[in-house]
């Protein structure tokens, strides 16, 4: 069954729920022709802490000179994206995306040179996969399209590094809401008729203090 993209306020809507809040993840893009509502994008990248992690067409530059082969191909993306969000939570790490591959036919004749352009990864799912907080960061650590990417895996440590933070600053709080088992035994026992009769005899002055009249 063929997917029909999402409008770009639609994908980008529904980026926004799905990535992580720890660190500022944004998905944007480019119009290649602004005044129309329907026109393909000319230019697709995400950002982590408003450094560039993806980017299309600029990361390719086999293809990046040629604007007409980029547009007739950037719809892909939009597909791309749409099925991504289509796809079960518990399907996605097994899930083969075909639309991450850009297949270099057509460059030839858009390009105007005498070699064809190989098919090549686009490289967008294992971004999408370390972006999204529906997904386990140990999960995705053994995930092996995000280990061998290098984006990827740094936006993974960064979330694991913030996870492991955050429960840092819970433990003391964890521990000190436990009491000390024999600290509270020393409280039951001064908290006895006997121990508060031996506290009164400790408490009452030395003999020679009430000299006899």
């Amino acid at each position: 069954m063929a997917v029909i993209p999402l409008d770009w306020s639609e994908l980008k809507r529904s980026y926004e729920s799905i990535f992580v809040t720890e660190i500022d993840v944004k998905l944007r893009a480019t119009s290649a022709s602004p005044d129309e509502p329907r026109s393909p994008m000319s230019r697709y990248w995400l950002t982590v802490n408003d450094e560039v992690m993806w980017d299309y067409p600029f990361a390719f530059p086999q293809i990046a000179k040629c604007q007409t082969f980029v547009i007739m191909k950037s719809p892909q993306i939009a597909i791309l994206l749409t099925e991504y969000l289509a796809v079960k939570i518990s399907d996605l790490l097994s899930r083969r995306f075909t639309n991450d591959v850009i297949t270099g036919l057509g460059y030839r004749a858009y390009a105007g040179v005498s070699q064809p352009l190989d098919d090549f990864q686009l490289g967008l799912v294992e971004i999408l996969l370390a972006c999204d907080k529906r997904i386990d960061t140990e999960l995705l650590s053994k995930h092996p399209l995000v280990i061998r990417s290098e984006k990827a895996a740094r936006i993974l440590y960064m979330r694991a590094s913030i996870e492991a933070h955050t429960q840092q600053d819970e433990e003391p709080a964890e521990v000190s809401s436990q009491s000390d088992p024999e600290e509270t035994k020393q409280k039951q026992q001064q908290d006895t008729p006997e121990a508060a009769q031996e506290t009164t005899e400790q408490s009452k002055p030395p003999a020679e203090f009430f000299p006899d009249f």
